[in-house]
């Protein structure tokens, strides 16, 4: 038998959806929600900017949106990926750096008291995607791999051996809390506030916390897939310090297959030769002759199904 602490640091995905369920994928800018099924098919979708949220107060306004949805359709089971740190028993959001207003137990009882008859389950959203790629991807299913959301931040999780790794107190894995640039953590560099930093070298404007210039990732990366050179070298930067905080990660996990999701995943295409020459110069063949990184088969879709799979994952 194992020893009994071990229960506290698995948690096997599955899924028992006879229902419509409400799936909620709270991101730094945006926040999304789909209605899944058993077969992570979604049946319709929304979504509101954070931005939106803050005019006023934000857990009356989140609820507010939520209300039409909940009322209309029946759902009596709804799973949120937050992008920050969640309580073992889905009560309390210790940190949230991007949404501090949802930190703290009164946004979670502030749903439930909105929604009595609704049963609701939070986790980080790395985790919560990593799930839903779990129970939902179209390819193979693998029994071990690594997920990494980019967006406005880096969250990263671990199935291992077909279970959710969760560490002792419900959260695993946080590749992007890593201090590996001198006071500098990994989600500083990588993430979307990172790849600006390196946009207002290369294109020698001035950035600021989302937008350089009047210009988002989101256009940079646009710009990179018409063939500009200044887009294309921002994500080749960033690439190699995104190979740099990898390597940490295969090795801490000896995992050979890693799924990147998020908002800034598209991008991924051209981080990836910059990437893999930092993988290959720093690891030994060991690690990369199997090792296979790549956007998740779900897309954008990524965090919506795997807030969905919450339902009967945590």
């Amino acid at each position: 038998m194992a020893a009994p602490e071990c229960a506290l640091l698995y948690a096997e995905p599955r899924i028992n959806l006879n229902f419509m369920v409400l799936g909620i994928d709270i991101g730094g800018t945006a926040i999304k929600a789909g209605l899944v099924n058993a077969n992570g098919n979604i049946a319709a979708k929304l979504q509101i900017e954070v931005t939106e949220l803050r005019i006023g107060n934000f857990i009356t306004n989140f609820t507010n949106w939520l209300k039409p949805v909940i009322n209309e359709n029946g759902i009596t089971a709804v799973g949120v990926g937050v992008p920050g740190l969640v309580s073992a028993n889905s009560d309390f959001i210790s940190v949230a750096p991007n949404i501090p207003e949802i930190e703290g137990g009164n946004f979670i009882k502030a749903l439930q008291k909105s929604f009595p008859w609704v049963t609701f389950r939070f986790a980080n959203d790395a985790n919560a995607a990593a799930c839903g790629t779990y129970l939902f991807c179209n390819e193979k299913k693998l029994q071990t791999f690594g997920y990494i959301t980019l967006g406005t931040g880096i969250g990263s999780a671990v199935i291992l051996n077909g279970k959710l790794y969760t560490g002792q107190n419900g959260n695993g894995p946080e590749l992007g809390m890593l201090q590996v640039f001198g006071d500098k953590i990994v989600e500083d560099v990588c993430a979307r506030d990172g790849i600006l930093r390196i946009a207002s070298e290369i294109y020698g404007q001035k950035s600021n916390e989302s937008t350089l210039g009047g210009l988002s990732t989101f256009d940079i990366y646009n710009a990179a897939q018409t063939g500009d050179s200044r887009a294309i070298e921002v994500f080749n930067q960033a690439g190699i310090l995104l190979g740099e905080s990898l390597c940490l990660f295969i090795q801490l996990f000896d995992i050979s297959t890693i799924y990147i999701g998020g908002g800034i995943a598209p991008a991924y295409e051209f981080m990836e030769k910059s990437v893999n020459e930092v993988i290959h110069a720093r690891l030994s063949a060991y690690y990369f002759d199997n090792l296979s990184i790549k956007p998740t088969s779900l897309g954008n879709d990524a965090g919506i199904l795997g807030a969905a799979a919450l339902i009967d994952t945590i």
